[in-house]
């Protein structure tokens, strides 16, 4: 009697696992401003057309950066860009490896579901969660592609 054995290797295809947080509020939000523009564009004026184009075009761009979500592998993060002093203006999205990012610190501002990402390069990333919950699941995703970053509590 012969034995044999096959061994197979993984797959090098296999992509890494990405997760992500969407937060459904702000993409509700941003579905009311798309609304808006044509809403503002049928008013019987040439400014107000232009600026309901405007307006909608804004509001897609931030339907779409909002409904992707902060994305987290574990080298990349993927992130709607919200300024800090104006945290409903939208940005489009920040981006970068975890390796860029200098430090994470949880904000007691927002019901303690803001987060501010401080990247090496000089800029920061202003991250909103819908719950304590997920915001807690993303310091986890962090804490495993970089162990070694500093996690903060703003105090």
């Amino acid at each position: 009697m012969s034995a044999s054995a096959e061994i197979t290797a993984p797959s090098p295809l296999v992509s890494p696992k990405i997760e992500t947080y969407r937060n459904t509020a702000w993409c509700a939000f941003w579905s009311a401003i798309v609304i808006a523009g044509p809403v503002v564009a049928a008013l019987p004026s040439v400014t107000t057309h232009i600026m309901g184009v405007l307006v909608g075009v804004y509001g897609l761009q931030g339907l779409l950066a909002e409904w992707l979500g902060i994305r987290i592998s574990s080298t990349r993060l993927s992130a709607p860009q919200h300024s800090r002093s104006f945290p409903r203006l939208d940005l489009w999205r920040a981006r970068g490896s975890l390796g860029s990012i200098e430090s994470v610190t949880a904000l007691r501002s927002g019901n303690g579901r803001l987060v501010l990402l401080r990247w090496l390069e000089g800029y920061d990333t202003l991250l909103m969660f819908p719950d304590s919950a997920r915001k807690l699941k993303f310091f986890d995703a962090i804490r495993r592609g970089r162990p070694d970053i500093g996690i903060w509590k703003e105090g």
